[in-house]
């Protein structure tokens, strides 16, 4: 986890928000759910440690369903930003869900 990762990321958004609109345009919804997928995988490498991935990862394992509902809503929440798509915002909006999931499991190891 680093500024400039996190900086990389974020100017990456900018080109790939762009073939994101261009896929929704295109009706290309598998395209779609790629390049998403491809970006909330580059921002939680970009955004957490890697002791962070690895409880993520173990989440992932026994709750995948419910992980990829709240990243769905999260992105959801971020996507549109003065009725404008801003994939930058809706990453935001997924990291800060992924730091409340890891918080929510290292509360639950310790008790």
């Amino acid at each position: 986890m680093g500024f400039w990762s996190l900086m990389k990321a974020n100017f990456r958004s900018i080109r790939v928000q762009r073939k994101i609109e261009e896929a929704m345009a295109a009706e290309d919804m598998a395209m779609v759910t790629e390049l998403i997928s491809q970006s909330v995988a580059t921002i939680l490498r970009a955004g957490l440690t890697r002791q962070q991935l690895q409880i993520l990862e173990a989440f992932k394992d026994t709750h995948r369903e419910e992980l990829n509902e709240l990243f769905t809503r999260a992105f959801q929440r971020g996507w549109m930003r003065n009725g404008v798509p801003n994939l930058s915002n809706a990453m935001d909006e997924v990291l800060r869900a992924a730091q409340d999931i890891i918080k929510e499991a290292r509360r639950l190891r310790r008790e």
